[in-house]
């Protein structure tokens, strides 16, 4: 950062602060150098700024900005400033930002109370005092009515107390105190002063509106307790967080009870442990992000990962209190940019080149995902569990009265909070039958096998998370359900079959589909085909290989020709293993 001048005259207009696109904006300027290499920046600001106006210039990103605070009679205009914001490497001017007001005085009282005077009013040690005209818009210095005559801001230090008393500089009274800097989809205020009741109000508030405007239903806390705090940690739907507290990247002050109430990062890590990362955080603590390993609010919340993660907040110096003045500004600025869509990081980096007092010395930093936005509105949890069914899996034999394992794996970036269990009867076509629900993600569930008859059975497992989504998974192909349907015979056993079988499954007479098991003792080439009362070939179903087991096939009642063949009496008849089996199978009329 370095001071430079420049040289010409420009003509100024007032632009009204409304918010960071209400100032001036100018895109594109007729200002360009063709040369990437510009000399100075007396070069860029030639003919846009007269040369007694002293502007301090910074690197933000891919920009030079260069930004004039406003003085008059040596005070500083507190809101009042003029930046400009060029490309760094062609010196294009990409924007002009101004606030200036107009019901000044062109020149101030006569200061009557020194420097000197205005900090021996004071107690404890003095780290610096400067002259100020306040603005009526002052969230730093909520002085009220608003000083007419210029005032020392006296910044000092007792009992590790950071205090900002204002002075009448004309006057030499004592006008009340500003708030300091918090030294060392939920909005968070700790307290300022818990011997003067100051709190962060005013920005969690604005914080709060901004994420109610990018579309979260968010809930404000001003001082509050360990549990509101804790239930916002871990909650699933909780995605976008904010703090502007006292403390550090480590711990910080959230309320007053019993002298203070301390919230440690290693707490939230505690909290954070089966649950989904924050998407987006804001460290509002002084420290809050000078630090960001394990143990940290930043590592914490992340839960170590900078994928669709995002910390954003302070790591306050000494040389940060211009930045503190602006905070709100700055703030506004970057939540606007957010709510547009930008990446939270191109938001943060335009925010710091509208504001680059902040820039200086890395006073708001940055850690997580480049690329991650949280508008339009992102879920704490967008990830559903993933799950997998491996018994049954198709092919087994399920008896009536027996009871079966069913069996599948669960898993999810958060966790599982429950599962809920469904029998199809017709391949997976609807799921009319629950069997069990509510259930803990323990990986098996014992089966009272029902009193039912299909060779088109399936299970599905649906597994919910803390956030609702659900991961289902159905098994592979049918499996078959012996009941008690006359005509249905029970087998040996589940799996493989002792003998060779053959059944028609609900027995005679049939519908207009005829449900044909069979079953297979051991691997061999297997046919099946339809014949008639005469003996004469209807139609072949099965005539391949079969490994041992149970297998089973529809027929609909048509022949070869695929014509149907009317009501009457048929046999299906299976041949493996040089062994025939013939069944009856009976369409009614």
């Amino acid at each position: 950062m370095q001071t430079l001048r420049a040289e010409a005259l420009p003509s100024e207009s007032r632009i009204h602060w409304l918010s960071v696109f209400s100032l001036s904006i100018l895109i594109g300027s007729a200002v360009f150098l063709a040369s990437s290499a510009f000399a100075s920046a007396q070069d860029l600001l030639s003919g846009l700024e007269p040369a007694e106006r002293q502007f301090e210039e910074y690197e933000v990103g891919d920009k030079v900005v260069y930004f004039y605070q406003r003085m008059l009679d040596g005070a500083i205009v507190e809101k009042d400033f003029i930046s400009y914001q060029f490309d760094g490497k062609t010196g294009t001017l990409l924007a002009k930002k101004q606030h200036w007001r107009e019901d000044l005085p062109e020149h101030l009282p006569e200061i009557e109370v020194t420097r000197e005077q205005a900090e021996a009013k004071i107690g404890g040690e003095i780290e610096s005092a400067r002259l100020f005209i306040l603005s009526p818009r002052s969230a730093v210095y909520p002085i009220r009515p608003v000083p007419e005559n210029p005032c020392w801001v006296v910044r000092s230090i007792a009992a590790a107390q950071v205090t900002l008393t204002v002075i009448d500089a004309v006057t030499g009274d004592l006008l009340g105190n500003g708030l300091p800097p918090p030294y060392t989809a939920y909005s968070l205020a700790g307290p300022a002063s818990c011997i003067e009741g100051w709190n962060y109000t005013a920005w969690s508030e604005h914080a709060a509106s901004w994420f109610n405007t990018m579309g979260y239903d968010t809930d404000m806390d001003s001082l509050p307790t360990y549990d509101e705090v804790k239930a916002h940690v871990r909650s699933d739907s909780t995605a976008l967080f904010y703090e502007l507290a006292h403390g550090g990247w480590s711990g910080i002050q959230i309320n007053c009870e019993g002298g203070t109430t301390l919230l440690w990062a290693f707490r939230v890590g505690v909290w954070m442990g089966g649950r989904a990362k924050m998407p987006f955080a804001f460290i509002g603590s002084c420290s809050g992000l000078c630090e960001t390993g394990p143990g940290t609010f930043s590592y914490e919340f992340r839960k170590g990962s900078v994928e669709k993660t995002v910390t954003v907040g302070y790591c306050f110096g000494d040389v940060c209190l211009t930045c503190w003045e602006w905070s709100i500004e700055w703030q506004t600025a970057l939540f606007d940019y957010m709510s547009q869509g930008w990446t939270v990081k191109a938001a943060f980096d335009q925010a710091m080149a509208d504001y680059p007092m902040c820039a200086a010395d890395s006073c708001v930093r940055f850690l997580g995902d480049d690329t991650f936005k949280v508008v339009p509105v992102v879920r704490r949890d967008p990830e559903p569990p993933e799950v997998t069914v491996t018994s049954p899996n198709g092919g087994e034999v399920l008896t009536f009265g027996d009871q079966y394992e069913i069996q599948w794996a669960a898993t999810d970036n958060a966790r599982v909070t429950s599962i809920a269990i469904l029998l199809s009867t017709d391949g997976g076509t609807t799921w009319p039958d629950t069997v069990a629900a509510g259930e803990a993600n323990d990986s098996t569930y014992i089966w009272d096998v029902p009193d039912i008859s299909s060779n088109m059975a399936r299970i599905k497992v649906v597994a919910v998370d803390g956030a609702e989504n659900q991961g289902i998974d159905v098994s592979d192909a049918d499996f078959i359900l012996w009941g008690t349907t006359a005509g249905v015979p029970v087998p040996a056993g589940p799996g493989v079959p002792e003998a060779q079988e053959l059944a028609v499954l609900g027995g005679n007479p049939v519908g207009a589909v005829a449900q044909i098991l069979y079953g297979v003792p051991q691997g061999s080439w297997v046919n099946l085909s339809i014949y008639d009362v005469r003996g004469r070939f209807i139609k072949g179903l099965v005539d391949a290989y079969r490994q041992a087991g149970y297998y089973s096939i529809d027929w609909d009642g048509a022949g070869r020709s695929g014509a149907g063949r009317g009501p009457g009496i048929y046999f299906a008849r299976l041949e493996c293993n040089g062994t025939r089996t013939t069944v009856k199978i009976v369409i009614a009329k």
